[in-house]
């Protein structure tokens, strides 16, 4: 049986590095006979969580449309992958209240990391873990950490890639393995 596996960007801006990861990790899945779903936070627009009750509380309910289809994405989802920037040792705030917005569709769901930042993003990789262990999703210990002017450039052009590759196959396999 295929897998799903989505992936959830974690920028907004125009010009972001993970615009150019995007396209690897896709042909790395595909490669593996993967379907692949892209949640884009450019595209999806989620609010800033403004709900009266928390997700965990029984009565909570998604008002807003594109929270809707971001939540389809998760639940239909085998595992997702989370390409990460890394904004002052932090991950970002749509990516953070992309998860904010969801709580039962979590539990037990495998979820990798791709980061990438000066320090390869792995301050904001252990913020997001920290995330998804709090609301019950399983994060993949090995994390894709690519750092600024080593393996990737400022503008997302690969430096090295062979291991760049190598970690997102890592990272990848992890992940496949926890399904």
């Amino acid at each position: 049986m295929t897998k799903t596996i989505t992936i959830a960007t974690g920028s907004v801006r125009p010009n972001s590095v993970g615009d150019k990861l995007l396209p690897l990790v896709k042909e790395l899945l595909e490669a593996r006979d993967v379907t692949v779903q892209i949640a884009d936070m450019k595209e999806l627009q989620l609010p800033f969580f403004d709900a009266p009750v928390s997700p965990l509380d029984e009565s909570f309910t998604i008002e807003h449309e594109s929270v809707q289809r971001w939540q389809r994405l998760v639940t239909s989802s085998n595992g997702l992958i989370f390409i990460t920037p890394e904004y002052n040792f932090q991950m970002t705030p749509v990516q953070k209240n992309a998860i904010d917005w969801l709580y039962k569709e979590w539990n037990k769901k495998p979820v990798a990391t791709v980061a990438y930042g000066w320090a390869g993003g792995s301050k904001a990789a252990e913020a997001l873990q920290v995330l998804l262990e709090k609301v019950a999703a399983t994060p993949v210990a090995e994390k894709a950490l690519l750092r600024f002017t080593q393996e990737i450039a400022v503008d997302g052009e690969i430096l090295d890639e062979a291991a760049v590759n190598e970690r997102l196959e890592a990272t990848i396999n992890k992940l496949l393995a926890a399904l």
